[in-house]
């Protein structure tokens, strides 16, 4: 019984192929592309047909390095970093999101989470001083989905707007594996101004005030292009419910993998890390089984193009300047604060390239 992990990064998708007992029996990694300009430095795209490419890739190496049989795969499970994709609501087709004044390429589709364009739409978002600040932190960050949202509905035909689904990266790649619209709590509360219902007054996760203050009340009232409403059409999974049917016949024949396999619910490339990280066993004491209140005593370093730092606690802790409480983000009646730098790792690769 094996298992497929695929973690999409800011510059490369890796895919590991992992036993039951948690043994890798192969790896495979290919790069990804971004597009930046000259001309605006604050741009960064990336396509997710070309993601999804390189993520094809690395699955069927991964079963041709190893040998094993597709029906001995039982499940896949994605991470991705929190990028915003753009899609047609009927076709599923990329939609451009460059800007007009720049060259079009249609399958530059996915704004990625450091592209820093939406800088006056986050300053207004923050303006409003709304109950959803107070799960970011206090101050809604620009390299989040609704300023970038917000910036497309301010920068595109207003047809094109209605027109266009919108997922984070992550849900996009469990959308196109499975066609299923579920989304993940995990990029719903993280990214996306959601406060999961029941928490602070929430009735249906989406804020119609907040929407409506600012100038996004077009996407109600049944927000299906952020995914809809749970219970009402819509669907929202907390990390590693299983996603549909399984692997459509599409994706199967793509992946090299049997139609139906078993896909989980998707989590942000830093809670993917934290989750590996958490459940790792003690140093000190013989291999067992990490508990959820021990993962509590734990704050997890992610390094990679950012450093966050990430902690889980039962209630939840709000802190100015730190993102969160997140609830449900990973595991469900959990919550998680997250923090640090957007661009360490990245700072180091910029030194090397312009420092050789």
């Amino acid at each position: 019984m094996y298992f497929v992990g695929i973690d999409v990064g800011t510059g490369s998708v890796r895919a590991a192929l992992v036993s039951h007992a948690g043994e890798i029996f192969a790896q495979a990694s290919r790069p990804i592309q971004t597009w930046t300009y000259e001309e605006d430095s604050r741009l960064y795209e990336q396509s997710s047909a070309q993601i999804w490419h390189a993520l094809a890739e690395c699955v069927r190496a991964l079963v041709e390095q190893s040998q094993v049989r597709p029906e001995e795969v039982r499940g896949i499970g994605f991470d991705a970093t929190c990028s915003l994709v753009a899609v047609q609501k009927v076709t599923g087709q990329p939609h451009c999101i460059t800007p007009q004044h720049l060259p079009q390429n249609s399958e530059r589709n996915v704004i990625l989470w450091a592209d820093h364009r939406a800088e006056d739409e986050a300053r207004l978002i923050n303006a409003v001083h709304h109950k959803v600040l107070d799960y970011v932190g206090g101050t809604m960050s620009l390299e989040m989905e609704m300023p970038k949202i917000l910036w497309l509905q301010r920068h595109w035909p207003a047809r094109t707007f209605q027109d266009t689904e919108f997922f984070d990266l992550p849900d996009y790649l469990t959308f196109r594996a499975t066609d299923s619209r579920a989304r993940s709590n995990c990029s719903l509360v993280c990214k996306c101004g959601y406060i999961p219902p029941g928490t602070a007054g929430s009735d249906i996760g989406w804020q119609p005030d907040f929407l409506a203050r600012i100038g996004l009340d077009s996407l109600g009232p049944g927000y299906e292009a952020l995914g809809g409403i749970p219970g009402r059409g819509g669907l929202v999974l907390t990390a590693g419910m299983p996603v549909g049917a399984g692997l459509s016949e599409r994706a199967a024949s793509e992946l090299g993998l049997l139609p139906h396999t078993p896909v989980a619910s998707a989590v942000i490339d830093a809670y993917a890390g934290w989750v590996g990280t958490a459940a790792a066993p003690s140093l000190e004491q013989e291999a067992r089984f990490t508990s959820l209140r021990d993962a509590q005593t734990r704050l997890v370093a992610i390094a990679g193009t950012s450093t966050c730092y990430c902690i889980q606690s039962e209630a939840g802790v709000h802190v100015p300047g730190v993102w969160g409480p997140y609830q449900h983000a990973v595991f469900p009646h959990r919550w998680m604060n997250e923090g640090g730098q957007s661009s360490t790792g990245q700072l180091i690769d910029t030194v090397l390239q312009t420092h050789p």
